[in-house]
């Protein structure tokens, strides 16, 4: 019994040898440059099939070489007359969407002026002369603090005034940024339409 207990000792040894020693080999050589790269043109052969066409010139050893000729079937002249054309079209093209942009940019324009042409009517008819002449005011001054602003009409009361603010800011007449009251650009148009400026 003890002999088979050392004989097989013996014989895991001689394995355990055999895959530390040959193991390795056996994986140099299955992993080896040449195998590699076959294993690379298996994996990538669609795409590389698709590059070899591209191929113009190869310099093989010894001196010599491939060039692949190519063929004159006009195609490079087709491919030309199609890219001008092409580059007609596109540019027929840009300049018939630039036209449109213009036709749709005046019409925004237009719609844009008859807003606030019915703005500036119901404004009209909204505000009281008080407002009208206060906003006129505020533009000759330019910018004036809120609280100046209370002070500077001491025949107005204060809710009045309040009132007038609110409507002015409303409107988009004026704008207050900083406690600084201001006629917005609005509030100039608004002045042009009614004929205070």
């Amino acid at each position: 019994m003890l002999e088979t207990i050392q004989e097989t000792s013996m014989s895991l040894s001689a394995t355990d040898i055999f895959l530390t020693s040959t193991l390795p080999d056996v994986l140099k050589t299955v992993l080896s440059l040449p195998v590699a790269l076959i294993v690379l043109a298996l994996i990538f052969r669609e795409e590389i099939a698709e590059l070899i066409p591209r191929i113009k010139k190869v310099n093989l050893p010894g001196g010599s070489s491939l060039e692949q000729t190519q063929a004159t079937d006009g195609k490079d002249i087709d491919d030309s007359a199609e890219v001008k054309a092409l580059l007609t079209q596109t540019k027929a093209e840009n300049e018939a969407f630039k036209e449109v942009v213009t036709q749709q940019n005046q019409t925004l324009l237009e719609l844009i002026d008859r807003l606030n042409l019915f703005e500036f009517n119901y404004l009209d008819t909204f505000l009281v002369l008080k407002t009208k002449a206060i906003l006129l005011d505020l533009y000759k001054i330019g910018a004036i603090k809120k609280s100046d602003f209370f002070e500077k009409y001491p025949v107005i009361s204060t809710i009045e005034k309040e009132a007038v603010l609110k409507a002015l800011k409303d409107a988009f007449l004026l704008i207050e940024n900083n406690d600084i009251l201001h006629v917005t650009p609005r509030g100039e148009l608004y002045l042009q339409h009614i004929q205070y400026l």
